[in-house]
């Protein structure tokens, strides 16, 4: 059973120029949605010789036929911003639920 306990925003990510002729994302629309977040995973890597952790999460969030959640978006959930990398939705043929798989990327700890 699925349970929209948690609030995230999904965020929708443009690109634009800035002064210098830079490509600066900006945030082109973003709205809340309810959720489910289960409890993140994690591992280390060493890219170029410098620790990151890598933190998966699983998000469930209730599908909308006016605003569909786009691989492309980015999720925000509790200040973090966690970037998509797969949607599976559950039972095509009546589109219920849309599962996240997200990642977010700590450089912070060490």
């Amino acid at each position: 059973m699925v349970k929209l306990n948690r609030r995230v925003r999904v965020r929708a990510v443009g690109a634009t120029q800035n002064d210098q002729g830079g490509n600066v994302l900006v945030d082109t629309n973003n709205w809340p949605k309810w959720a489910q977040v289960e409890d993140r995973t994690g591992n280390t890597s060493f890219p170029y010789q410098q620790q990151v952790w890598v933190y998966d999460y699983k998000v469930t969030m209730r599908y909308e036929e006016s605003r569909p959640t786009k691989s492309n978006y980015q999720l925000v959930y509790e200040s973090q911003v966690l970037e998509i990398k797969s949607i599976t939705i559950v039972k095509e043929n009546f589109k219920q639920y849309e599962v996240c798989r997200c990642a977010k990327i700590d450089t912070a700890i060490t």
